[in-house]
């Protein structure tokens, strides 16, 4: 929320009051609504509370005129989105911009995308990145992820005694076995007396190599 809406919601509530047929005690209505909707946004809207498009990290499950930064979409009232009220076209034309949305109009019922921080950690944007881009798969609950699957392969040239046919993957039954986690077999191709054993594989149980985290609550304002 903008100063702007806060001060035309205060005008409102004004004109409310003078329909329903009282009379306004203020002198200047406006001018009063004005200066108590930025008095209001200045003490809190943008100091203690943020300012729209602000994200933080919170043990809330929900704030009012905050939104989880869950994957949710937003958009106006005819949109359809998960979030749909007029009181969002701030938030979304800041969001429009950020990846993975590509734009949109809130007056035409676009809908964009709310940034998702499950599972993620929150990493400055380098100099040309792109905002709300990312890589990797998010954490599950308490992960203590292992090192990415990968294989080491060491070789040394032997002579076979003999005649060994390969096959075209390299991993001929006769010549292979398998000790622990690794495989030893030929590799090379054709038939030869001279190949090379190679040993290839992967380790056991590791240690988790994700950082050290708690997990907490992403919101941002409205």
């Amino acid at each position: 929320m903008t100063v702007a809406n806060l001060q035309t919601r205060i005008r409102a509530a004004f004109a409310n009051v003078r329909a329903a047929g009282h009379t306004s005690p203020v002198t200047g209505e406006q001018d009063a609504a004005d200066e108590l909707g930025t008095a209001i946004f200045n003490e809190a809207g943008s100091g203690v509370q943020g300012d729209t498009g602000d994200i933080k990290m919170t043990i809330r499950a929900s704030q009012t005129g905050w939104l989880l930064c869950n994957g949710d979409t937003i958009g106006n009232a005819a949109s359809g989105a998960d979030h749909a009220d007029a009181d969002l076209e701030d938030l979304f034309n800041f969001v429009k911009d950020v990846s993975p949305n590509a734009g949109g109009i809130f007056g035409n019922g676009d809908i964009v995308v709310l940034p998702d921080m499950r599972g993620l950690y929150p990493v400055g944007m380098p100099a040309g990145g792109t905002l709300g881009g990312g890589a990797g798969t998010p954490l599950t609950d308490e992960e203590n992820r292992e090192v990415g699957a990968h294989r080491h392969t060491e070789f040394a040239n032997v002579n076979v005694a003999g005649t060994v046919a390969l096959t075209a993957n390299n991993q001929p039954a006769a010549a292979r076995s398998t000790v622990g986690s690794f495989d030893y077999g030929i590799d090379g191709g054709g038939t030869s007396t001279d190949a090379t054993l190679g040993r290839s594989g992967q380790s056991g149980a590791v240690a988790g190599t994700s950082a050290p985290y708690l997990q907490f609550n992403f919101i941002v304002k409205i």
